[in-house]
């Protein structure tokens, strides 16, 4: 009898756990779009409710109101949400794969890779365009990363979460003082601040549609990826008795991070 109900309870509190979810992720949406229409609507310049409407869904380019939502705030708070769902997903990603549960971006190199780049693409290329800074500062990451991955795999014992979080950290400490140093030699220290810090205050219109596609291809690999990543958790060895091939998850991963 009380195995029978052990079992029937099994079946009752995944129902229940997911049910849970699903509620958390309703309402968690539902905050998400009063935050954008809020973010939208507020501002230096009194807009109304009726104007956000009427600029996304009517929009008169001969209306400065519709032209600020239009080009300025609607853009902004697109961007706002993508960067944020992308910095969550990759952050997710990096604590599975290291089973650290406070791991981020910055473990893999990913951060200052990017930083470094920006700062060699000022320094080359003083007119460079927002895109091109956007391309160098992929390139910078996946250099990063490489060079994390590249370290703990040649180690022996090969990679493990603690050799990732120590070269890890020694990389990305490495390339910020870098960039540190060139933003003093060049004098160029403010606008490699401005990358630093991040923002979306200087976002338009082209820089969404050009970055959108990376972050949801990179979102869509790490849900294909998820089951993989929540097995990886449990440990390399756990893992690869599950038949996994943790070189090639870990690969994806870092891909996906990337994007």
């Amino acid at each position: 009898m009380n195995s029978k109900t052990k079992i029937d309870k099994v079946p009752l509190n995944t129902y229940k756990n997911r049910v849970t979810s699903l509620v958390i992720m309703i309402v968690g949406l539902a905050c998400l779009l009063v935050s954008i229409i809020a973010s939208i609507n507020l501002g230096a310049a009194d807009l109304s409710y009726r104007d956000v409407y009427n600029a996304l869904f009517q929009f008169d380019e001969d209306n400065p109101a519709h032209t600020i939502i239009r080009q300025l705030r609607f853009p902004r708070a697109i961007a706002a949400v993508c960067v944020g769902a992308a910095l969550a997903v990759s952050g997710a990603i990096m604590q599975g794969m290291t089973r650290n549960p406070l791991a981020d971006p910055s473990i893999l190199g990913v951060t200052a890779g990017s930083s470094f780049f920006i700062a060699i693409a000022l320094v080359v290329m003083p007119g460079i365009t927002y895109l091109g800074l956007m391309m160098f500062s992929f390139a910078g990451a996946g250099l990063g990363a490489a060079l994390v991955f590249g370290i703990t795999s040649y180690s022996r014992g090969g990679i493990t979460p603690v050799k990732l979080a120590l070269a890890g950290s020694a990389i990305a400490s490495l390339l910020s003082s870098l960039s540190t140093a060139v933003g003093i030699k060049f004098n160029i220290s403010k606008d490699i601040s401005y990358w630093f810090a991040g923002g979306v205050s200087s976002v338009q219109p082209q820089h969404v549609l050009f970055t959108l596609p990376f972050i949801v291809v990179g979102i869509l690999v790490a849900l294909v990826l998820s089951r993989s990543i929540s097995i990886l958790s449990l440990g390399e060895e756990v893992a690869k008795g599950l038949g996994q091939n943790t070189g090639i998850v870990k690969l994806i991963g870092m891909i996906a991070v990337l994007l």
